[in-house]
């Protein structure tokens, strides 16, 4: 189980989306019970401003905003948190909550998992909220489960750069794919790069093990675009195969960078490189 877990959290980061902030203080809970499974049926109900008012401390606003756009655009799956046990323990204005969640997604992508957390709360004018991780006289944390989901509403510039960094390696490992498969594809066609911006992707298809997903940015879902000068170019006669661009993220030789600032680009001898603006100039379009 515990295996499992990061890649659960992950998920649930990757997944979710809605998130504003909101400039009043938003009431708590009633009670700590209640607090923390309001909390989650927000976050199950992609309410994260609503969800944020259960907590101590939020993110700044503008940061909230752009990590709100960035999460609609996510096209994973969803998860969802079912409280299967509250538990919660008062000490005069503070209060401790063990809870026990199941975590489902959908479409199924892992097994529905039973896990355990413990979270912290306090009470004030607005009624019980969650003292989040590294928040003000924090008497302790929870152990692993909530602490991610957490962080997506204290601190949303980490998360982004996460989520970036995250998305940037998916597109260079699917290209890595895709140039694998142009490889075999060269050895059984003498040498030679046997197709066209009309008929590449039926011809490399049975060389991706026919998964048209390789062809496109697995963030954007925009398909790669083949260097038209490639065409039916002989590997053995370039002079820089390394420095020869296969296919790139851009359009009419104009690099998209894409990915914090940089593109993903293939090469003919098989390499992939995040390239910058600074290096785009060096490329070779000619064989």
């Amino acid at each position: 189980m515990r295996a499992i877990l990061p890649v659960i959290l992950i998920l649930w980061i990757l997944a979710q989306g809605g998130m504003t902030h909101s400039t009043g203080e938003p009431p708590g809970g009633t009670t700590p019970e209640a607090a923390v499974r309001s909390l989650i049926e927000a976050l199950n109900a992609l309410d994260l401003k609503r969800a944020a008012g259960f907590l101590t401390t939020a993110g700044p606003a503008p940061a909230l905003a752009t990590l709100e756009v960035d999460l609609k655009s996510q096209r994973a799956g969803r998860v969802t948190l079912n409280v299967e046990q509250v538990r919660a323990e008062e000490y005069g204005e503070r209060a401790t909550v063990a809870l026990k969640v199941i975590v489902e997604v959908t479409p199924p992508t892992a097994p529905r998992q039973s896990l355990e957390d413990r979270v912290e709360l306090v009470r004030g004018p607005q009624g019980w909220k969650v003292r989040p991780p590294g928040a003000p006289v924090s008497l302790g944390s929870p152990t692993g489960m909530l602490a991610p989901i957490f962080a997506s509403l204290t601190d949303p510039d980490a998360v982004l750069a996460s989520r970036q960094a995250a998305r940037r390696e998916l597109c260079r490992l699917n290209m890595r794919n895709l140039l694998v498969g142009v490889r075999f594809f060269v050895d059984d066609h003498e040498d030679r790069f046997a197709f066209s911006r009309k008929n590449y992707q039926s011809r490399l298809l049975p060389y991706v093990r026919k998964d048209p997903a390789h062809f496109v940015c697995p963030e954007t879902r925009t398909p790669y675009t083949l260097n038209p000068k490639i065409e039916a170019a002989s590997q053995q006669k370039m002079f820089r195969p390394g420095a020869t661009v296969v296919f790139y993220e851009g359009a009419d030789g104009k690099l998209d960078f894409r990915h914090l600032g940089a593109a993903c680009v293939g090469f003919a001898d098989g390499s992939i490189r995040l390239v910058t603006p600074a290096e785009a100039s060096v490329l070779r379009w000619n064989p």
